[in-house]
């Protein structure tokens, strides 16, 4: 898995809100950031964030994918 990431060549961000804002600009294919990031974004746009070119995925029971960070 770490050699295909080297090879996918990621790239850091110092904060989640710079991650969202590059993948609704475009820069970033995608980004891994808490849900509610995106609604942030949104409300600083002003607008909905079904109007915004990306969305928050969800994946299906039992993907590792769908690990949960609870504070």
């Amino acid at each position: 898995m770490a050699r295909r990431s080297r090879r996918q060549r990621p790239q850091y961000r110092e904060r989640n809100g710079p991650i969202v804002s590059d993948v609704l600009d475009g820069t970033l294919e995608m980004g891994l950031v808490n849900h509610y990031y995106l609604y942030a974004q949104a409300a600083e746009r002003g607008v909905e964030p079904e109007e915004l070119p990306a969305a928050n995925h969800l994946f299906g029971d039992g993907d590792i994918g769908s690990l949960m960070n609870v504070a």
